[in-house]
Formats: structure tokens, sequence, C-alpha cells
């Protein structure tokens, strides 16, 4: 019963318990989260998509439901799209990371392309104002690269350089909410990874890096943003933030605009503009869902219960299933 949670018997974790005991099934608490997992594939035959491909752009999902702890294999397809353009590579490689570790694939790849495929490696990072990393691998995968750029001197006030992107030859990138790291990259946390195979694109994305690269991070950088770049019958528009607000300038008309559904999985969200275009939204009769994840429920600035409030529908990933935010 600790955190208020019970196991059930087809659960993997009945056999891990040391002194288990035998109880009914008790209405004011509730099953651990692979319990629950359990009970929803057998109703609903789940079937988990991991790749979706539309010709020259392709989505990666990682499926955290396996995932039960950080690993340092690279054994997800999200990172192995990632490996493989690494591998490939053939005259640059630029990257834009939050962080780096413990994925020695990626390192090993990353640095096999410029010590032994001379490939020119960049790498742009975050640093504190205390010059630390939020991961303990950045420094030490940095001190083997040849060009490399922190937003440092930028971060008086700690802002984050949060980018993650990879550009590949001047004419693929690999975007997304994932970091290098083993608890995103290979599955334990949900993220998403975005390949784009074309140059005008990859040239959007150069253009911030090499902004970064020269020293310019945050509001030092120029206003950099590419619309209607023509891809497979889409149109692609890239915008960077902080220079340009992103939130108020794109994502709020999209959802004044909504006429059915909203659906939203996220870290954090604590814009008071949204929220309130959320729930402006919800009172005009839209249906609106978010997926939060359970660090950003439990944390002082959490608008899950505002939300909710508001009758819009919130639902808190949590693999203890012990904050209490585990209910739609």
């Amino acid at each position: 019963m600790k955190n208020n949670i019970y196991h059930k018997f087809d659960c993997e974790y009945v056999f891990k318990i040391k002194r288990p005991k035998l109880i009914k099934e008790l209405k004011n608490y509730k099953p651990c989260h692979n319990c629950i997992l359990n009970d929803y594939s057998k109703k609903y035959r789940y079937k988990f998509i991991d790749e979706k491909c539309y010709n020259d752009i392709c989505l990666y999902f990682s499926n955290f439901i396996n995932q039960k702890s950080p690993t340092s294999k690279c054994d997800t397809k999200m990172c192995k799209v990632v490996l493989d353009s690494l591998n490939n590579a053939k005259s640059t490689i630029d990257i834009a990371m939050f962080g780096y570790e413990n994925v020695e694939d990626i390192e090993k790849a990353i640095l096999n392309a410029q010590n032994k495929r001379n490939v020119k490696v960049r790498i742009v990072y975050d640093l504190n104002s205390k010059n630390e990393s939020y991961y303990k691998d950045t420094l030490k995968l940095i001190s083997k690269i040849k060009y490399s750029k922190a937003d440092s001197a930028n971060s008086k006030d700690d802002k984050l350089m949060h980018n993650k992107f990879i550009i590949i030859d001047n004419k693929d990138v690999l975007t997304g909410s994932t970091n290098l790291t083993d608890s995103c990259i290979n599955g334990f946390n949900s993220n998403i990874l975005v390949k784009i195979k074309n140059k005008d694109v990859a040239n959007a994305y150069k253009c911030e890096f090499e902004q970064m690269y020269e020293g310019k991070f945050h509001n030092k950088k120029e206003l950099n943003n590419f619309e209607n770049i023509k891809l497979d019958g889409f149109n692609i528009n890239v915008y960077f933030s902080p220079k340009y607000d992103v939130i108020v300038n794109k994502i709020i008309p999209f959802v004044k605009n909504s006429k059915k559904n909203i659906y939203i999985p996220i870290f954090y969200l604590t814009h008071k503009e949204l929220i309130n275009a959320l729930i402006e939204a919800q009172k005009r009769n839209v249906d609106v869902y978010i997926l939060m994840d359970a660090t950003s429920a439990n944390h002082r600035s959490s608008k899950v219960y505002l939300l909710r409030k508001n009758k819009i529908k919130v639902k808190v990933e949590n693999m203890a299933c012990s904050f209490g935010f585990n209910e739609l």
C-alpha cells in the first residue's frame, strides 16, 4: 500500500515485494501504473506506432510504456534514426543541444565523424551562470569536440539554450523535444523527433545555429523566421524563440480559431495568455485535452486545478502514481 497504490496478481512488481499481503480491492486506492497499462492493453489492444512518414517528413515517437528506467542502449527507433544520420554524415554536423548524458552510441558516432571521417562537427550548448550543465556528461563530450560554443556568457539570469536540433550536411534536420540523454532519446521519457529532408528548412536552422555559434544567444539574436517553405504539398513555417513570441503570435491564434478539439501533450504549461485562450476555447464547447508531466503538475506554478476547474480534461502522466493527480 505504499504511496496508496496496490498491485494486481498479473503485475510484474508483485514478485518483487519482499512481504506481500493479500487484500481486497479498495475503491479509495489505485492500482500501480503497470497494472493500469495491463488493463488498458487488454481492453483496447493498444498498438504503439513509433514512426509516421510523409515523404520527406518523418515523425518518431518514444514508447515510454515499455521503458521503466533510463538506459544507455540506443534501442529505440528515435535513437537509431539519430545514430544513422550521424554515421552517414559526409561533410558537416551542427548540433544545438540543451545537454548530453550517457548515450554511448551517439557519443561514439559524433566522435567517429569528427576524428575518423573528417566531418566538421560543431556544437552549441547550454550552461548556467556557474558554467554548469544540467546533464553530467555534457562537458565531458564538449572537451572532445574541436568546435563548440556555450551560452554561459549570456546566462547571468540562467536563461536556457533549450534547442534540440541537428543539421546534417546542410540538407537534413533532426529536431523535436528529445535531449541527447539516456532518459529522453532512449524511451524513458515521452518525446518526439522530427526528421525533415529539405535544404531550405536546413538553411533556416543553419541561420539560427550560426548566430549562436557566433555568441548571439537569447535576446541578442536577430529575428530569424522562415515561412512558406514548400515541401511535399505542405507549407513549412520555422520560428525561433525568444526573439519571436511564437506562443502569442502563432499558437494562441490557432487556439482561438479552433472549432472541435485541441490535444496538448506538454511538460510545463504556465503561459497565462495561452491558458486563458484554452479556457475560452472550452467555453465555446471545444474539447480540450491536456496530458501533463507530473513534475510540472506538482510545481508551485502548476495550473492543473485552474484548468480542471474550468472543465478542461487534464491527465497527469506519473509512473509512480504518487502525486494524486492521476485522474482525468
